[in-house]
């Protein structure tokens, strides 16, 4: 998408608006808007989505994170039940998949296949953390 086309959109944006009424706030409302992607559900395996089940080749694991160390500090803070779950391998949440042909290219990124984002959702609080294996981006 290029400027140009964003000027076009947020034009269209303001005639819509002017024509809904919204007064003085029309170009206000304009000048805010951003391009954006829309999300719609369809039935068919292999196009992007949020949650659900993914569309994971049969020879790709579902990825885990592993055992989990707890610092001696913030241990008493977990339930037994919570360092337990902490003290074995665990599946990974599903959050994405993404249909690479469907995006505009990117520079120094593939333009076909799936990418699937998954996250360690248990303690999701506690952001992104590469040392404990948060999170995985397969291609």
């Amino acid at each position: 998408m290029t400027s140009d086309d964003i000027q076009r959109q947020r034009a269209s944006l303001a005639e819509t608006l002017r024509n809904a009424n919204v007064g003085r706030f029309t170009d206000t409302f304009a000048d805010l808007a951003q391009p954006a992607i829309e999300l719609t559900e369809r039935g068919s395996s292999g196009l992007s989505k949020l949650g659900g089940r993914p569309d994971l080749p049969h020879d790709l694991p579902w990825p885990t994170r592993e055992k989990l160390s707890l610092h001696s500090t913030i241990e008493p803070f977990y339930t037994p039940e919570e360092r337990a779950f902490l003290d074995r391998a665990a599946p990974l949440s599903f959050i994405a998949q993404i249909d690479l042909a469907a995006l505009a290219p990117l520079p120094d990124f593939p333009n076909q296949g799936l990418l699937y984002l998954f996250y360690d959702t248990t303690f999701r609080g506690r952001g992104v953390d590469p040392e404990r294996q948060s999170f995985r981006v397969l291609w």
